[in-house]
């Protein structure tokens, strides 16, 4: 990762344009709003009451989660507190701001970045090797004794190293859980860019450590080695691991993402922009994604509504937003509390999603009484899914049998299947729209679209569908165009937009 050096345009004390912090622009506000701008800001920072005509260039360029201000009472000016509140500005105090410059290029970078290593990176202990017994790529299982209770062994090791950078810290969680009578610590040591062995930096974590992301600031540049060790008798029950460019407290994935995490650290993620805070409220779960963050951001802003992202971290890329009741009541709750935040109600909700997404826009949807739902390749019969792995699509979504084995077991292929339309044969549709694009050859879940409207017939509900020829991941950009449009047809005919 190349060095990015920002330049602070004062505008108004120029003489400090030429101090460095990291990577971007910051605007800093003390004069004149610079009119000529065509890229948005990393940041902004506000000391005076702005015209409307200013407040206008910003509203274009400054971006939600990156715009502060100064002065305390900004936010109860009848011109400038709808535009603070358009972008969730924060209040920096004035004592603050040189921490902030200091801070401001690991964390209001352009861009995310995270990844994922599967169970398939780790390296066992010879040692253990007869005792490890694998659950599809969900979890790897070590169920012995471990060393003499008293000093942690080395359990596995990652064989790929993590490349770090000194001006990009990571954010670095391992999905572990350990058994009653087994506890466990990781050793992450930080080997010194051209060099095989010389170790710059090691980091000894506790379980406790463990229990949510840690960040790890690097020294200099180089790469991570890490290793599992484990003490005591019972067992241990190890998942995928996980780095992501850190945002120290600024945010996950983008500034102002928010995790959410089950009790058994399964993980979600989400993003809110309040767009121009007239309804409805757009809600867009991430398709099947192997790079771990937000998918339709642009997509979204460019709607112009309060909207909410989610994103689903588990397997390979995603595990269908499935999980624990608790896991799943985080991702309502959000929902919920962003409704009641914005003062809107269920009927000015409209939930979206395309492949992978759409079911999470279908199961979720069914907890609320949404004015619309708008999927794309819709994914609902997730046993079914997993059984067309062996005929139909030999090789193609090989995830779709550790989604099985996970949430049903092998025999569960039935169960697996009703478990969104139990919900939705249970939930209120009586005005709903469903706007609905599906594959006439599709692989993965051929019988998904005549399944809803059967399982919607006679809730009044209106369905509009579109049938597009070929297989699940034929004609995407047909599906996307088709899925924008009806989100626009429906913010034009329904909400006068």
């Amino acid at each position: 990762m190349a060095d990015r050096p920002l330049s602070i345009l004062e505008v108004g004390s120029l003489p400090d344009m030429d101090r460095e912090v990291a990577a971007g622009v910051l605007l800093h506000i003390r004069s004149q709003v610079p009119e000529e701008t065509k890229e948005a800001w990393d940041g902004v920072v506000i000391d005076r009451l702005l015209s409307r005509e200013e407040i206008a260039i910003l509203t274009q360029t400054a971006l939600p989660h990156r715009v502060f201000f100064k002065d305390p009472a900004l936010p109860a000016d009848p011109v400038m507190g709808p535009f603070l509140a358009c972008k969730l500005a924060a209040y920096l105090p004035q004592e603050a701001y040189d921490a902030f410059l200091q801070h401001f290029a690991v964390r209001y970078f352009r861009g995310q970045y995270g990844e994922r290593r599967a169970l398939g990176d780790f390296r066992p202990n010879p040692a253990f090797v007869d005792h490890i017994q694998y659950r599809g790529h969900n979890r790897m299982v070590l169920s012995q004794r471990f060393g003499d209770g008293k000093t942690a062994v080395p359990v596995l090791t990652v064989r790929s190293s993590i490349l770090i950078w000194e001006e990009q810290p990571l954010d670095f969680w391992w999905e572990i859980l350990a058994g009653e009578g087994v506890s466990f610590s990781i050793r992450v040591r930080q080997i010194g860019e051209g060099s095989l062995d010389t170790v710059a930096k090691t980091w000894d974590l506790s379980e406790e450590d463990l229990s949510q992301p840690i960040c790890l600031c690097s020294k200099g540049r180089g790469t991570l080695s890490v290793t599992l060790l484990a003490r005591g008798e019972g067992e241990l029950l190890v998942g995928p691991l996980h780095t992501r460019y850190a945002r120290q407290g600024a945010g996950v994935f983008f500034p102002g993402g928010q995790r959410l995490a089950g009790q058994d650290g399964r993980e979600a993620a989400v993003y809110f922009e309040p767009g121009d805070l007239r309804p409805p409220l757009c809600v867009y779960f991430s398709g099947y994604r192997t790079a771990e963050g937000f998918e339709g951001l642009h997509m979204m802003q460019g709607l112009g509504t309060p909207f909410l992202l989610v994103t689903d971290m588990a397997l390979e890329g995603g595990a269908f937003y499935l999980g624990d009741p608790d896991f799943e009541e985080r991702i309502r709750s959000v929902i919920r509390q962003t409704l009641e935040r914005l003062h809107f109600t269920e009927d000015q909700l409209i939930l979206s999603g395309i492949s992978m997404g759409s079911f999470g826009a279908v199961y979720y949807g069914a907890k609320f009484h949404p004015h619309a739902l708008i999927v794309g390749k819709p994914l609902l019969n997730l046993g079914s899914i997993a059984v067309n792995e062996r005929l139909l699509r030999p090789g193609g979504f090989p995830t779709s049998l550790d989604i099985l084995q996970r949430f049903a077991g092998s025999d569960g292929v039935e169960e697996l299947n009703r478990r969104v339309f139990a919900r939705v044969d249970a939930a209120d549709w009586e005005g709903t729209e469903a706007a609905v694009s599906y594959m006439a050859q599709d692989d993965y879940d051929p019988t998904a679209y005549q399944d809803l409207l059967a399982h919607l017939r006679g809730k009044h509900a209106t369905i509009y569908g579109k049938r597009i020829t070929g297989r699940h991941n034929d004609n995407t950009g047909a599906v996307v165009e088709w899925f924008v449009s009806q989100y626009r047809r429906i913010l034009r005919e329904d909400f006068g937009r």
